[in-house]
């Protein structure tokens, strides 16, 4: 039960951050370049959090909390499904693909960024 809870108070936030990261920074953005840019933060962030649970004892309940629940809540890539059928549906498969390369291309680039820094900084500071 607390691994669940856990989970859904880390959804909880990230989906909080997510909403203010949308409201107060970035609000004038359509919703496809808001989508690549909270993804490809999420996933920076990502890359960070395995690098520091990797060399770190960190319960799994912690990264449950941060992995699954935080980042799940923020990066919501279903959201971002969801904006790539619709845009199918509409007949703009040109600009589907562009998004679905584009965002899936920096996601993995941040995550692998983040992952490595992360793993450089904790290494030197040992």
């Amino acid at each position: 039960m607390i691994r669940l809870i856990l989970a859904l108070l880390g959804g909880t936030l990230g989906a909080g951050v997510r909403h203010s990261i949308n409201f107060y920074l970035l609000g004038n953005l359509s919703i496809s370049t808001f989508t690549i840019i909270i993804n490809t933060i999420g996933s920076l962030c990502a890359g960070v959090s395995l690098a520091l649970c990797d060399m770190a004892a960190v319960s799994q309940n912690t990264k449950l909390f941060i992995i699954a629940g935080l980042l799940g809540g923020l990066t919501t890539w279903s959201a971002f499904i969801i904006e790539i059928f619709d845009l199918l549906r509409q007949g703009a498969t040109t600009s589907a693909i562009i998004i679905l390369v584009l965002a899936n291309a920096a996601s993995i680039a941040a995550l692998i960024f983040g992952y490595m820094s992360a793993s450089t900084i904790i290494s030197l500071l040992k």
